[in-house]
This record gives C-alpha cells, sequence and structure tokens, in this order.
C-alpha cells in the first residue's frame, strides 16, 4: 500500500456536519485467491485513532446513488438508475437495495457464482451498451 493510496481512500473531515466521511467500509477482497486490503481496514484504524464514526458516502451507501442522481439536469426515478459493477456487495448489492437495474461484470473482483440478484449479468464491460439496445 503506497501513501497516495492511504490518502485517497482515507476519511475526511466534514467541517459541515462535524462527522468524518469515508468512500466505503470493505474490509478485504478477494483477488486471484489471495486476499487484498479494501478501504474498510483504514476506516477502521482512523475511527479507533479519532474516536469517531465515519459517515460513509460512497459504495454500498444510497445516499452515493442519491447524489449522483441529484447532480444530474432531468429528474430520473429510481428504476431509471443502472449500476454497472463487478463487486456483488457494493455495486450490485447497493444497486438492488436502491431498486435500480444492476449489471454484474464478470471481471475485477468478481468471483464464481455471484451476480444471483443482479437484473443483468454480462463477462466484460464492452457487453453493456448492448443492454440498452431494443
Amino acid at each position: 500500500m503506497t501513501w497516495t493510496t492511504v490518502c485517497s481512500t482515507a476519511p475526511s473531515k466534514d467541517l459541515t456536519r462535524g462527522r468524518s466521511s469515508s468512500p466505503c467500509r470493505l474490509g478485504v477482497f478477494p483477488v486471484a485467491g489471495q486476499r487484498h486490503l479494501d478501504t474498510g481496514g483504514i476506516v477502521a484504524a482512523l475511527e479507533y485513532a479519532s474516536g469517531r464514526r465515519a459517515h460513509v458516502v460512497g459504495k454500498p451507501a444510497e445516499a452515493f446513488l442519491d447524489a449522483a442522481v441529484a447532480s444530474g439536469r432531468l429528474p430520473v426515478s429510481r428504476a431509471d438508475v443502472w449500476v454497472v459493477g463487478d463487486d456483488e456487495t457494493t455495486d450490485i448489492g447497493m444497486g438492488v437495495a436502491y431498486g435500480a437495474q444492476t449489471v454484474q461484470v464478470r471481471t475485477g473482483k468478481y468471483q464464481p457464482g455471484q451476480g444471483g440478484s443482479a437484473t443483468h449479468i454480462v463477462d466484460s464491460i464492452v457487453d453493456v451498451p448492448q443492454l440498452f439496445e431494443p
């Protein structure tokens, strides 16, 4: 892990609410049979050191999708939102909980047998545009 990685995933102070913010709360994820540290361990260490609870503002929090929808200029319902990802917990789980269309991509963090709750399953991100064809 590099300092850049720590800085980009560490919680930041949210001065408007007096609490810390974090992009995610995952502990580890598997890649090629090995476990890799995700941001959750860093968040937990910083929570412990500061004595404060982080406010998760990224995946898999529904507020993350609310913010994305709110940033657009057109009214969009939750059913109009599409979440595409390789992680069943943070990507697909968040999308399902939100009521969005979900696309499980069989790359990256994907593990065989995942994607059962996804609306669609594709082998690659390049397959996603085909889902929008009539």
